[in-house]
C-alpha cells in the first residue's frame, strides 16, 4: 500500500509483514545502491522504519506517471547489468504492478527487491562496473560522491548482516 505525504514528491509505502529494525535497515541500503547505479529504475528512499506493531515500510521518491510515457531506461538493461555485477537480489518480475513507466522514461521497479543470500555483494564487480560505466558521449556516469554512496552502504550491509 502506498500513502502520500505531505512533502511533495515523497510516499509511504507500507510493508505488511513482518519487519526487525536490522531488516528495514538492509532494505534501506540495498536500495540505496540500486537507486545509485540505476536512478531511472528504482526509486530513492528517503528512510526505512519499523513501527511497534512488527509492520513498516519506506519514505521514497514518488514516480509520477503518465500513459503516454515513452521508456528511455529499460528495465532490461538493469537485469542485464544485475547478471554482469552479479548482486545478491531477486526482482519479481512476474507482477507487472511492480513496474511502472516515469515521466523521465525510467522504467521503475516499485517492489523491495530481495537479498538472496547474505554477504553476497562483491564490492570489487560493483565498483569495476561504475568505474567502466559512461553516457553516450564518453563520460563517466556516476561521480565519487556515487561512490562513497555505494561504499557507505554496502559496509553497512555487511555490518547489519553479522549482527
Amino acid at each position: 500500500m502506498v500513502k502520500a505525504t505531505d512533502k511533495p514528491g515523497k510516499v509511504i509505502a507500507i510493508n505488511y509483514r513482518d519487519l526487525n529494525p536490522e531488516i528495514a535497515k538492509q532494505i534501506f541500503y540495498r536500495q540505496r545502491i540500486l537507486s545509485t547505479l540505476f536512478p531511472h529504475n528504482f526509486p530513492h528512499y528517503y528512510a526505512s522504519f519499523v513501527g511497534k506493531d512488527g509492520y513498516g515500510g519506506t519514505v521514497r521518491q514518488e514516480i509520477t506517471t503518465d500513459s503516454h510515457n515513452e521508456v528511455k531506461y529499460p528495465f532490461r538493461k538493469v537485469r542485464e547489468a544485475l547478471e554482469q555485477i552479479q548482486l545478491p537480489i531477486r526482482i519479481d518480475t512476474q507482477d507487472p504492478k511492480n513496474f511502472v513507466v516515469g515521466i523521465d522514461g525510467g522504467e521503475y521497479y516499485l517492489d523491495a527487491p530481495e537479498e538472496v543470500f547474505p554477504n553476497g555483494w562483491n564490492q570489487q564487480k560493483i565498483f569495476e562496473y561504475m568505474d567502466q560505466a559512461k553516457d553516450e558521449t564518453g563520460n563517466k556516469i556516476y561521480s565519487l560522491k556515487d561512490r562513497k554512496t555505494v561504499e557507505i552502504s554496502l559496509e553497512r550491509i555487511k555490518v547489519l548482516s553479522e549482527a
